[in-house]
């Protein structure tokens, strides 16, 4: 590690220690139910899926500890764009398309058949051209990874065992209502 910069590992435990959006959103919304796998979901077709999967990837990519991928944070944000996030679909949309317009522009293939580099280089284009997008995109993948996996994403809490977080614990006595049959 470079002196003035931390770990992927840091960054994710300052994320949670801080008090991140992804754990204020567990306590906050009520689970939905699992989307789909890669074949698409409930709000990304196929494509669609396949192009945030491999940005998600890129935004916290795989090293010695699992990454977004792992952690399924497309399902994630699937989900949230289905329930939660409505005003955010067609953003979602056009960005994936301009996503793949400009990865044809630059490289001469869709984002998904582009290297890890190419991959990289698209997406630091779509942060100073395309920030309402990008910064969606960053915002939902690092909730997709930190947030409760009831959510759709820290698949297996995959993450937080990465950042040492043991999960949400409730007090002696009382119920996870969120759990409950009823």
């Amino acid at each position: 590690m470079t002196e003035g910069r931390i770990s992927r590992r840091e960054f994710l435990k300052s994320t949670v220690v801080g008090g991140g959006a992804a754990l204020t959103l567990a306590a906050t919304v009520p689970a939905v139910k699992a989307a789909p796998g890669p074949q698409g979901g409930r709000i990304l077709d196929a494509q669609e899926w396949a192009t945030i999967e491999a940005a998600t990837a890129r935004i916290v990519p795989t090293d010695q500890d699992p990454g977004a991928k792992e952690a399924g944070a497309v399902n994630y944000i699937d989900q949230q764009l289905a329930v939660y996030y409505h005003n955010a679909q067609q953003l979602y949309h056009d960005g994936i398309k301009r996503l793949d317009a400009q990865s044809q522009k630059l490289h001469g293939a869709k984002f998904v058949d582009l290297s890890p580099e190419h991959q990289d280089m698209v997406l630091e284009d779509a942060e100073k051209n395309d920030p309402g997008f990008f910064g969606a995109l960053r915002q939902h993948t690092m909730e997709g990874c930190l947030a409760d996996p009831e959510y759709g994403g820290n698949k297996g809490r995959i993450m937080w065992k990465v950042v040492g977080f043991p999960g949400r614990k409730l007090p002696e006595g009382y119920t996870d209502l969120l759990n409950c049959a009823g």
